[in-house]
């Protein structure tokens, strides 16, 4: 069993690791392969946290911050994300525990790792269509 202090830690790792994630996702093409749940979870408590602000400081929104992250990483935007952070948040049982004790349990094995990085994501195969786009509209003007 964790003490208090070690899960606070912990916590605080795993939302510098997530948000280190962010920001090489914006630069690469990547994308997430844990499950949307997992992601609406690890997002929620970076939002509760504060650490990710608007230009002039602000606290970000959470569906803001949730459209930009599920943007950056490829992955569909929920139907109803409040719903799936509730339910992310209350998976409390043996068959499905939380990802923050998932991920208690990869940096126990590793404490050198970064689970997001290793695990989380993967290179996509293919440029998506806007960033296609985006591509041949800079190459027009060569």
């Amino acid at each position: 069993m964790m003490s208090r202090e070690e899960r606070k830690a912990l916590r605080k790792t795993m939302m510098t690791q997530f948000v280190e994630m962010l920001h090489y996702a914006d630069v690469h093409l990547v994308e997430w392969t844990a499950s949307k749940c997992d992601l609406a979870e690890v997002l929620h408590e970076v939002y509760m946290a504060g650490w990710i602000t608007t230009l002039d400081g602000t606290p970000c929104k959470y569906i803001s911050l949730a459209q930009q992250a599920f943007g950056l990483l490829h992955t569909g935007m929920p139907a109803n994300l409040y719903s799936l952070t509730s339910q992310a948040r209350g998976r409390n049982n043996k068959r499905q525990p939380t990802f923050f004790v998932r991920y208690c349990t990869m940096m126990r094995r590793q404490p050198d790792s970064n689970p997001f990085m290793e695990h989380m994501i993967k290179p996509l195969d293919h440029v998506p269509a806007d960033r296609q786009l985006l591509l041949d509209f800079d190459r027009s003007w060569q």
